[in-house]
This record gives structure tokens, sequence and C-alpha cells, in this order.
């Protein structure tokens, strides 16, 4: 589920992302998935948002709170009625209309769809959005699953922008406030060169 990866990459609960590689959350992905396909009570979301991440990071270093993990999860709710699974023949016709319009491939996530539950895979997913122009490499991806019976969801460039966080400022409320440590390197960095020219000024000047 791409729009998953989208809400937790742009919340980053651990202010990972500015120095760290983008699937750095992908193991949390999965298993937020994994739930999601399991659920649909906002508690018992935010409680298992709440607790995957603890598992992975200890209480110490995720310090999100509860009511955080609960914003989260009805965020992740509220986009969940948006997707459209489709068989493996749809999916690439969708994939060939997006390549006419020169619309971007974000991603595709392969799922077993029953009566009863909806199972994400992430060995059966790929992310696209990195790159601009991915319908070939998206094309052979479906045709690589199509036996499996997966069913797709194909996630496009226009669609995407109706699944995302709008802005930053949507997900203020949800940042930790501290300062970032590539911040404090650029400070410390800048403070020693004032240094330096200070203390050369005041060698020339009383010499």
């Amino acid at each position: 589920m791409s729009y998953v990866k989208a809400i937790i990459d742009k919340w980053d609960p651990i202010d990972l992302l500015a120095f760290a590689p983008k699937d750095e959350y992908h193991m949390e992905i999965e298993r937020i998935e994994q739930l999601l396909g399991r659920t649909e009570d906002v508690l018992v979301l935010s409680e298992g948002i709440h607790k995957i991440f603890v598992d992975s990071f200890g209480d110490v270093t995720f310090q999100k709170s509860l009511s955080e993990c609960t914003q989260i999860a009805e965020m992740l709710l509220s986009q969940k009625p948006r997707i459209q699974f489709v068989e493996s023949s749809r999916a690439l016709q969708i994939i060939e209309d997006c390549k006419s319009k020169r619309i971007r491939v974000l991603g595709i996530d392969g799922f077993k769809v029953t009566p009863t539950s909806t199972q994400p895979f992430m060995e059966h997913s790929v992310d696209y959005s990195d790159k601009k122009e991915a319908w070939d490499d998206a094309i052979a991806f479906v045709k690589f699953k199509s036996d499996l019976g997966l069913m797709f969801e194909v996630v496009c460039e226009d669609i995407y922008s109706e699944w995302k966080v709008e802005s930053e400022t949507d997900l203020q409320p949800y940042k930790r406030v501290g300062i970032k440590p590539w911040i404090i390197v650029k400070l410390v960095v800048l403070l020693g060169t004032i240094g330096i020219i200070i203390a050369w000024i005041l060698i020339v000047t009383f010499q």
C-alpha cells in the first residue's frame, strides 16, 4: 500500500529520513499494512502502530504518544476505502494508459484478497516514487506476478496526489520538537568559522 508508506514517511516518527535511506521504515510499514488488512478498528490500529514502533526502536527512541498514533491510524483508515484492487490484466491497461498520457507510476502493491481478509505482501510490491519513467518496469513487474493469483493496486501520480498529506503543516502536530543532528553539525562548523575569522582579525589588529 504505497499510501501507507507516504503517510508514515511524512510522519517520520523517529526523525530519520533527513539522513537515512528512504526505505528506513519498510519493516514497520509492512507490519502496519498487515494490520490494516485485518482490522478497521481505529483503537486496535493505533495501539498496533505504537507497539510496532516500540518493538523496532524501543520506548526511549520512539516517543510518540498513543494519541498521535491514533491520529495516524485515523488518517490511514480514511485513505483505505480509496484503494482499488484490480486483476493483472486491468493493472497492465492502467499502466499503459499512464504511459500514453505521461502520468508517472509511483508504485504497485500486490494483495491476496479473500472474502474475509485483504493481505498485502512487501515481496509483491514495488516503489517507483524516485523514478520518472517507470512504465516499462511496472509492466514487467505485473507480468512477472500475473500467475500468482494476486490483486493489484497501481498508484499513479494523479491518484497519489489525492492520497498524500496535502502539506507539511498537516503533520506538524505529530513532529517531535527538537534539533536534527545535521543542523547541529552546520551550527558547529559555522561557529568555528566565525571564531577563526575573529581570531585572525584580533591578530592583525594587535600586531
